[in-house]
């Protein structure tokens, strides 16, 4: 098949680009000796693209037997048509001026050109402004007085970077007989930038929020293997990570690039009255993360998360390929709240992005365990269950092994003292176990007795079973009274006494008891979702529907102080704003103030016995 044709552009369109009506086009198609129908000639008489602020001119033509000579010039152009033609537009974006002159063979092409661009993005790297040459053959690319900048940074940059195969079909050129030869060669130094500026991320939620970098950088090898050399320097840095109540500040480091390496030489961070330090190496391939090689060491780090608040001292590690990486070490815990709760499937998360993406997501793979927790000091469970409330101090040990999504703990942690309320009863702790096998994951088999004076006797309480709705729980006396005795005693509903059922005790009950767990799971998601460490809904007496309920938001804004918003329903909705300043564990100043006027200044001490 042999045949050409000459096009008149009527209208028409390129990507974000109008056509002119003035573009005539020309091309000649012929078959090979393969059989294939391929372009022989492609003629650009007058081509004219055009977008609100900017136009494209190119001229000239593309022969496989005589030669091609073709010239394309753009003023302030958007260059995403451009980058969409060359299967590049993911890579580099912007607006500005180039020009471009390709002339030479299929086999032996020349392309030589020059841009100025503004307000796009390079290889995932926002940029202000980038200007630069650029000259090209068969094998690579190559660059020449490269300036990125942003925000009155630069980053400079000069060298190789040979071509890949959809650039090659892109242009038209054919593969080469060998990629011998073909390797990185770029170099690329800062003396001072913002440190956001790393496309790297080593852990995904990371988000770097201030601090400079100086680096110099030689990229050799492959796009597969990299053979990196150089030196970077971290100063003043400022980053978050999800769960943790504060930024971690004060970050400073040095490292190399070794080969396929990253190497951390030292690196140290602030976090509130704690400090962190770390090193170790990060392996990369095709520019993406491929093994960790990190130490930790902290020092009263204050960590939190839906099941944890409190004070991290200890090493730590996490190392091994990303398919298969772990983290571990030694830690103690101390000024700790601790609570279970339930792991909430992710089967729906998943199904919603299959069915947005209509692709299913590849899984991430988890993340093992292997630590060793010693319980420090101050350490308390304060679990709310749906008949159980448990606030004691703890004390013990455990194993946590398994992955991140499915920790197996084994050991246990034991009380002597604290508190537990049963259908809002509260009892003094004389015994309470928490026992972790690697059957039963983190979930722990509770063991608890307690005591409770009710006028001429004493009540015990008896729990045992694993955390949740199913702890079996049992009420004795002395003198020994009947369970119809007992429970009026303690004023429980009718429901559970077994003598008559009352409507409003029904209600009542059945939204403490079954609404209860849903409820939590709600403001804990809830709390999550908003950033905040509380977010509950409180009754404010026996009856919900007599009493009401009262809402509480609060947040740690630093790890010593508290805020608080509390709002409730009393002839009219009250607001309350309290501030909570920790002095140390077992002292707090209170600072309240009501929309109904009232303001409260307070000391309060916790003391045990």
């Amino acid at each position: 098949m042999e045949g050409s044709l000459v096009a008149k552009v009527d209208r028409g369109r390129v990507a974000n680009a109008e056509l002119d009506a003035s573009t005539e086009v020309g091309f000649t198609i012929e078959t090979g000796a393969d059989g294939a129908i391929m372009l022989s000639t492609l003629e650009l008489r007058k081509m004219h693209m055009w977008q609100q602020k900017g136009e494209l001119t190119a001229t000239g033509s593309y022969n496989t037997a005589n030669g091609t000579n073709l010239s394309i010039a753009a003023h302030s152009f958007d260059i995403f048509p451009v980058m969409a033609l060359l299967d590049f537009e993911e890579n580099l974006t912007g607006t500005g001026d180039v020009q471009l002159n390709l002339s030479g063979y299929p086999k032996n092409p020349r392309l030589t050109g020059e841009l100025m661009l503004t307000d796009g993005k390079l290889i995932g790297i926002d940029f202000d402004r980038l200007q630069g040459n650029a000259r090209a053959d068969a094998m690579a690319l190559h660059f020449a007085g490269v300036r990125l900048e942003r925000n009155g940074d630069m980053l400079f940059g000069e060298g190789t970077i040979p071509l890949t195969s959809s650039i090659r079909e892109s242009l038209m050129i054919p593969e080469p007989d060998t990629n011998e030869n073909m390797l990185l060669s770029l170099d690329i130094s800062s003396d001072s930038m913002a440190i956001d500026w790393l496309p790297v991320v080593v852990y995904k939620d990371l988000k770097m929020n201030s601090g400079r970098m100086s680096a110099k950088l030689h990229l050799g090898g492959t796009f597969e293997r990299l053979d990196m050399q150089g030196t970077f320097q971290i100063k003043d840095g400022g980053f978050e990570i999800p769960g943790l109540l504060i930024p971690f500040t004060a970050a400073e480091g040095k490292g190399r690039f070794v080969g396929d390496r990253i190497v951390f030489d030292e690196f140290c961070a602030q976090y509130g009255t704690g400090n962190l330090q770390a090193g170790g190496s990060i392996t990369m391939a095709s520019f993406l993360v491929e093994r960790l090689d990190l130490w930790v060491k902290t020092d009263r780090l204050l960590y939190a998360s839906p099941s944890f608040t409190g004070i991290l001292s200890g090493n730590a590690y996490y190392r091994g390929p990303v398919e298969a990486m772990v983290l571990g070490g030694d830690v103690e815990v101390s000024d700790a709240r601790l609570s279970y709760v339930p792991a909430e499937p992710n089967s729906a998360d998943a199904a919603e992005k299959t069915a947005s993406t209509g692709e299913p997501v590849p899984p991430v793979p988890p993340t093992g365990l292997d630590f060793k927790v010693q319980i420090g000091s101050d350490v308390r469970i304060k679990q709310a269950m749906t008949v159980l409330d448990i606030d004691v101090p703890v004390e013990g040990s455990l194993t946590v092994r398994g992955t991140m999504e499915e920790p197996k703990l084994t050991g246990q942690i034991t009380a002597d003292r604290g508190t537990v309320v049963a259908y809002r009863n509260a009892f003094q702790v004389l015994e309470a176990r928490a026992e972790f096998t690697e059957q039963r994951g983190y979930i722990p088999y509770i063991r608890v007795l307690a005591r409770k004076p009710a006028e001429q006797a004493v009540v015990f309480l008896r729990a045992e079973g694993e955390a949740g709705p199913n702890l079996r729980i049992q009420f004795e006396s002395t003198p020994q009274m009947s369970t119809e005795e007992i429970f009026a005693l303690l004023d429980l509903p009718e429901m559970l006494r077994g003598n008559g059922l009352m409507m409003q005790d029904i209600l009542d009950e059945g939204i403490y008891v079954v609404g209860k767990a849903t409820i939590d799971t709600l403001t804990r998601s809830l709390a999550e979702f908003l950033h905040v460490d509380e977010f509950s809904l409180v009754p404010r007496g026996s009856s919900l529907f007599r009493d009401g309920v009262e809402l509480r938001v609060g947040k740690f804004v630093t790890p010593n102080l508290y805020l608080q918003y509390t709002s409730f329903y009393e002839d009219g909705f009250i607001h309350k704003i309290g501030l909570d300043y920790y002095l140390s564990p077992l002292s707090v100043l209170n600072l309240a103030y009501s929309t109904t006027g009232d303001f409260s200044f307070g000391f309060s001490i916790r003391m045990r016995f």
